[in-house]
């Protein structure tokens, strides 16, 4: 593929080659994305030329911490993503030394990853952290001490339960490992999350339970392959989208507790044989439920939906966006 001609005059300039794209995110920040190989000189000449502030990358197998040394260049880069080369080489995440101003990190690594460097991120606003661990179990992290976390997605390790004290988080995801030495999640503890409002259970087989803070204003879950659990404490007066994807311990016809529920999702899964439970929920404006339902339930979904897709085009709203 030729490469896309520089041009910095506009912000909005992108640049494409076999390996590097440059291009405005969506969350705000100039990507530098490395698809493939190592980091070259030129790459820091080309970043430093387009204004870049956030950079994905992805390792080879050889890679170390002082092969990472490019990151010294970029120390007010705010965010990164990478994944590092194998699941079993050894990573201190050393480099994180190189930029202490990041406000979002992505980081896909095994178990031999020593993340503790992650706690002297103190700007840190999100953090994903794919953990893929086996064995052994990961040094304990003090999340509270992340005052600016908000939004945090992990592989659900008790080393690492400090997180379900993290005051200020808004936005958490959690699921367990499926291979090696999952640990074991059979009831989660939120009650120490005052502000969260978004939660994601993706997957946790085993869970049967959630607890939140009784004042917590949580309006979104989204729950992927928890086949044990009771929904119970998630069905709040402030919960508005919910989305369940493969079966659940709890009977369908809870989710009428939701009252105040705009946007449900049901998905994989037969079991549903009714949604009659749907009529009590009067504040509906999307339905979408894979089941074998009675024809006169179908009609009354359609209705629902078909009612606010045309409110959403009055209002020159996208409809897409409106479902999750």
């Amino acid at each position: 593929m030729p490469e896309t001609p520089a041009n910095t005059d506009s912000p909005a300039d992108e640049y494409h080659d076999d390996r590097v794209a440059i291009y405005d995110d969506k969350d705000g920040t100039r990507l530098f994305s490395l698809v493939n190989g190592p980091w070259l000189p030129k790459y820091t000449r080309l970043a430093k030329q387009y204004g870049v502030n956030a950079i994905s990358f992805y390792g080879t197998n050889d890679w170390t911490d002082a092969e990472c040394s490019f990151l010294r260049d970029f120390p007010e880069l705010q965010s990164l993503s990478a994944k590092l080369p194998s699941l079993w080489a050894e990573h201190s995440l050393g480099f994180l030394d190189h930029v202490p101003n990041l406000t979002s990190l992505i980081l896909r690594g095994g178990p031999r990853v020593h993340w503790e460097k992650v706690e002297s991120l103190k700007r840190l606003r999100l953090l994903k952290a794919h953990l893929y661990r086996v064995n052994p179990r990961p040094r304990p992290l003090d999340f509270t001490a992340l005052h600016e976390l908000i939004e945090l997605q992990f592989d659900w390790t008790k080393s690492w339960s400090s997180a379900l004290h993290a005051r200020q988080l808004r936005q958490i995801s959690i699921g367990v490992a499926e291979w090696g030495i999952p640990e074991r999640l059979v009831h989660l503890d939120c009650s120490g999350l005052p502000a969260l409002v978004e939660l994601t259970l993706a997957p946790c087989t085993r869970l049967e339970t959630v607890t939140l803070y009784p004042e917590a204003r949580v309006w979104k879950v989204h729950i992927n392959n928890c086949p044990t659990l009771r929904l119970g404490a998630l069905l709040s007066e402030h919960l508005e989208r919910l989305t369940i994807i493969g079966k659940i311990e709890s009977d369908w016809g809870e989710i009428a507790k939701a009252k105040y529920l705009k946007v449900l999702n049901i998905w994989s899964t037969r079991t549903v044989k009714s949604a009659q439970f749907i009529k009590e929920l009067p504040h509906l404006e999307v339905v979408r439920i894979e089941g074998n339902l009675p024809d006169d339930e179908k009609s009354y979904i359609r209705a629902i939906n078909e009612k606010t897709i045309e409110r959403l085009k009055k209002e020159g709203e996208k409809v897409g966006s409106f479902l999750f």
